[in-house]
């Protein structure tokens, strides 16, 4: 029996050798698998981390801005000679600036994508340039009205121009 029971220990010994050599096995395994887990997560983590060299927004909106300066003008050409006239310059005025400012920060941001930027600090010095030349009519066309109104009120002024009208006669 002592023989028997022998045997039956050194079997349990190699069996418990070749499931502690599993063990090591498996447990190589999984470091393993979750070292390539760690280093695809950090990869993934990586390229997500990474600006995306697709559409320069600054230069788009910059543009945007550029093109609504331009069409405020149009739009203000009807009333530059009146308080209105001045409103829409000083709303054009700030459009245009805000325009420069973001093509100047797009083109800087992103040099290889700079042709939106560039239309919008274009189409922005375009409108700031329009933008002083309304304000500046809008002033003159308000002081003038001012006058003409204050003028063609006083008894002075009408009994002069009835003057100069019968001297035409």
């Amino acid at each position: 029996m002592d023989n028997q029971n022998l045997q039956n220990a050194e079997q349990v010994v190699e069996n418990v050798e070749e499931i502690k050599q599993a063990a090591e096995q498996a447990s190589a395994a999984a470091e393993s698998t979750v070292e390539t887990a760690a280093y695809s997560y950090t990869a993934s983590y990586d390229e997500a981390s990474e600006p995306q060299s697709g559409l320069n927004v600054l230069g788009l909106v910059a543009m945007i801005l550029g093109i609504l300066s331009l069409v405020v003008g149009i739009i203000c050409c009807c009333w530059s000679a009146s308080i209105l006239g001045l409103i829409f310059g000083i709303l054009r005025l700030v459009v245009s600036i805000v325009a420069l400012v973001l093509g100047i920060i797009g083109v800087k941001k992103m040099p290889e994508k700079k042709g939106m930027a560039i239309a919008g600090i274009i189409l922005g010095a375009i409108g700031l340039l329009a933008a002083f030349v309304t304000i500046i009519i809008a002033i003159i066309g308000l002081i003038a009205g001012t006058a003409s109104t204050l003028m063609g009120s006083s008894p002075e002024f009408m009994e002069m121009m009835e003057d100069m009208m019968d001297s035409l006669d």
